[in-house]
C-alpha cells in the first residue's frame, strides 16, 4: 500500500549535498528551519543568486498528486520539473509584502513518478527576489482517480479557453540555459481546458540595437532589459518557435502567432533600448498624421508599405506551422488618422478634406474601416498563397464592444461576413477621441477649428485618445462630444452583439477575463457571470501572470467546463490551502510579528 510522502526536510533528500548550506552563502541553497501546526522541517531557500540545480533523491512508483508549498512572500518563485520533462515549470505564491508568517500549498500536477525525480532550479529565474519552498507533498492516486483525471480534460466541448503568452516576459524574467527552456510556455497548459495558445511575436519590438550598439556600454532602464537584449538574438529564433509549435500539437493544443498591430516601439524612457522597430525608424514618411499636421509616432495602415511589412511577419509565422495568426488591435492605436492618402481618398469621395471632422464622423470612420478591411483582405490572400486556402486562420484581438472596435477602424461584422476572420477575442478596453476642448467652429460641434485644436493640445494634460479599461466585465456607456451615450447598455447586450457574429457567420467569440490575478473563487464567479450573459468561450491575456499562481490556476484550468463551473468549489484544502507559520529561522511568527514597521 503506497503512502503519502511529504518532503519538508530538504537536507535529507536533495542532491548534491554540497549545494546546501545552513547559512546564506552566495550561490548555495540555504536551509531554514520552520514549524507549522502540520509540518516542520528545513525550508529550501535561495536569495537572488544562482545556485546549482537540485534533484530530490526519492524512489516512487505509480501516479501521484503533487503539491508544492511556498512561502507567501512578494516575488517568491521557483522553477520545478520532473526529470522526464524537457523544460521547467514556474510556480509562484501570492505576495503578502513584509514578513513571513504564512505558507501557501497549491496543487501542481498529477504524474506517474515511476523512474521520475523532482528537479529544482533557481538559475533560470532572472526577475525574482527569492525562492522559498517549505515542502513538496506526494499523494498516491488509485487507478480510477488517474482515469478520471485524464478524462476530465479530454472532452472537446470543454476546450473553451484561449491563452496568450507574452514572449517578452520569458526573456525578461528568465535566464535561458537551453532552447528547450521555451517549451515551458506550452507544457504549462497540459491538463487544462485551453483550446488555443497564442504566442506573442516580439521580433518587431526587438529588432533595434541598444543606444551604443554595445550591450556592455549601454545603460538600461531596468536590469532585466539588459537580460532581454543579451538573450533575444541567441534564443528567440525559428527553431524555438518550431519546437513550441510541435510541443503544442503534441498536447492537442492549437497554436497561434499573435503580434501587436502597432508594433512601432515604446516611448521614453524605453527609447534607445531594444524597444525599437527598425522598419519604423527607417520609414518616418509612413507615420500617422493628426488633423492639424502633427506627426504621430505610429505608422499608418493607409500606406501599402506598412501593410506589407506586417503581412510579411505573419506569413513568416504561418510558414513555420502556426495554425493561426492574430493581429492584436487593442494595443498600439492609432492605425490610421488624417495622413495624405486618407485625406486624398476622402476628397475623391466627398469633395472636401476631413481635417475639421471628428474621428467618429460617419464618413471618415467608414473610410478608416475600409482601409483596415483592405489590410485584412490582403493578409487573408497572402496567407492563402503561402500555406493554402484558409489553412491558416486569422484571429482578431479587439476592443470592449463591436461599437468600440469600429471606432478605431475595425469593422468586425464586415470581417466576419467576408470570412476573413475565424475568431474574435474581445478585451475590456475602450478607446475614443476626447473632444472636450473649446475648439469647435460651430454650435453643432461638427467642425473643428484647427488653430484652436493645436493651441488646446499645447496646453492640456489630456491625450487626444482616451483609454478606459475596466476589469469588472462591463464599462458603462460614455457621452461623446455631442452628449450622446455610446456603447452597449449592459453586459448582456455587449456579449450578445458579439455572439450574433458567431450565430450569423460562424466566427468564434472569446471574451477576456480580467484582472490577471484573482482568487480561485473570484475567478469562478467572474466566469459564471460571463456564461450567464451569453459568453461561450474565454480569453486569458498574459497567462505568464496566471499559470504560476497554482491556487488560482486550479480554477482557471477547468473553467471551460461551462455546465459544471457553478458547482465547482474553490477546492480549498484540496487544490490549495494557506498554512500559518508558528516559527521560522528561530523566531516565533504566529502571535507577535518580529519585523519592524508592522
Amino acid at each position: 500500500m503506497r503512502e503519502e510522502l511529504v518532503i519538508s526536510n530538504f537536507d535529507k533528500y536533495c542532491v548534491p549535498k554540497c549545494e546546501l548550506s545552513e547559512k546564506r552563502i552566495k550561490n548555495k541553497w540555504c536551509l531554514v528551519p520552520y514549524e507549522t501546526g502540520t509540518y516542520s522541517g528545513n525550508m529550501l531557500c535561495s536569495f537572488d543568486d544562482s545556485p546549482e540545480d537540485l534533484e530530490l533523491n526519492i524512489s516512487l512508483t505509480g501516479w501521484y498528486k503533487i503539491y508544492v508549498c511556498l512561502l507567501m512572500y512578494d516575488g517568491n518563485t521557483v522553477n520545478i520539473k520532473l526529470s522526464s520533462d524537457d523544460s521547467y515549470f514556474k510556480i509562484a505564491s501570492r505576495g503578502k509584502g513584509w514578513g513571513a508568517d504564512e505558507l501557501e500549498e497549491a496543487f501542481w500536477r498529477c504524474a506517474d513518478m515511476t523512474d521520475n525525480k523532482i528537479c529544482i532550479s533557481r538559475k533560470r529565474l532572472a526577475y525574482s527576489s527569492n525562492s522559498n519552498i517549505a515542502w513538496i507533498r506526494f499523494t498516491p492516486m488509485q487507478y480510477r482517480e488517474v482515469q478520471d483525471w485524464k478524462e476530465f480534460f479530454s472532452k472537446p466541448e470543454n476546450k473553451r479557453l484561449y491563452a496568450t503568452d507574452d514572449i517578452h516576459n520569458k526573456l525578461f524574467r528568465e535566464k535561458f540555459q537551453s532552447i528547450e527552456d521555451w517549451n515551458s510556455c506550452v507544457k504549462q497548459y497540459e491538463d487544462s481546458d485551453v483550446e488555443w495558445l497564442s504566442l506573442e511575436n516580439i521580433k518587431p519590438l526587438t529588432s533595434g540595437e541598444c543606444a551604443t550598439g554595445d550591450i556592455e556600454t549601454s545603460s538600461f532602464g531596468r536590469i532585466n532589459d539588459r537580460n532581454v537584449q543579451e538573450q533575444v538574438g541567441v534564443w528567440y529564433n525559428d527553431k524555438a518557435l518550431s519546437n513550441m509549435i510541435e510541443a503544442g500539437h503534441g498536447m492537442g493544443v492549437k497554436m497561434c502567432s499573435s503580434m501587436r498591430a502597432g508594433a512601432w516601439g515604446m516611448g521614453f524612457p524605453y527609447t534607445q533600448s531594444y524597444f525599437v522597430n527598425s522598419f519604423a525608424e527607417e520609414n518616418p514618411q509612413l507615420r500617422c498624421v493628426d488633423r492639424d499636421g502633427q506627426v504621430v509616432d505610429a505608422l499608418s495602415y493607409a500606406y501599402p508599405e506598412t501593410q506589407e511589412y506586417i503581412i510579411s511577419e505573419f506569413v513568416h509565422m504561418a510558414k513555420l506551422g502556426f495554425d493561426a495568426v492574430a493581429p492584436i488591435f487593442h494595443r498600439g492605436i492609432p492605425y490610421v488618422l488624417f495622413e495624405k492618402p486618407v485625406a486624398d481618398r476622402f476628397y475623391e469621395l466627398y469633395g472636401e478634406y476631413p481635417y475639421e471632422l471628428p474621428l467618429d464622423d460617419e464618413r471618415l470612420n467608414k473610410l478608416h474601416c475600409n482601409i483596415m478591411t483592405e489590410f485584412m483582405e490582403r493578409l487573408r490572400n497572402a496567407l492563402d498563397e503561402a500555406t493554402g486556402k484558409n489553412k491558416t486562420e486569422i484571429h482578431a484581438r479587439v476592443m470592449f464592444s463591436v461599437y468600440d472596435s469600429k471606432c478605431v477602424g475595425l469593422d468586425l461584422e464586415n470581417w466576419a461576413k467576408k470570412g476573413i476572420v475565424s475568431s474574435i477575442i474581445s478585451y475590456p478596453q475602450r478607446i475614443y477621441e476626447l473632444l472636450e476642448g473649446d475648439f469647435w467652429k460651430d454650435e453643432e460641434k461638427s467642425r473643428i477649428d484647427l488653430k484652436k485644436y493645436s493651441d488646446y493640445f499645447a496646453q492640456t494634460l489630456n491625450p487626444a485618445l482616451m483609454t478606459r479599461c475596466d476589469f469588472k466585465n462591463f464599462i458603462e456607456p460614455y457621452e461623446n462630444y455631442c452628449g450622446k451615450l455610446c456603447g452597449p447598455e449592459s453586459l448582456k447586450q455587449r456579449i450578445l452583439e458579439f455572439m450574433d457574429l458567431e450565430r450569423k457567420y460562424g466566427t468564434k467569440i472569446y471574451i477576456e477575463i480580467m484582472p490577471r490575478i484573482m482568487t480561485a473563487e473570484e475567478y469562478k464567479d467572474c466566469a459564471a457571470i460571463l456564461y450567464d450573459a451569453g459568453a461561450e468561450r474565454f480569453s486569458l491575456w498574459d497567462t505568464y501572470e496566471r499559470v504560476p499562481h497554482s491556487a488560482m490556476w486550479s480554477m482557471v484550468r477547468r473553467s471551460g467546463h461551462k455546465e459544471e463551473i457553478k458547482g465547482f468549489a474553490s477546492r480549498e484544502n484540496e487544490f490549495h490551502r494557506r498554512i500559518k507559520i508558528i516559527r521560522i529561522a528561530g523566531k516565533y511568527e504566529n502571535r507577535y510579528k518580529t519585523y519592524f514597521g508592522g
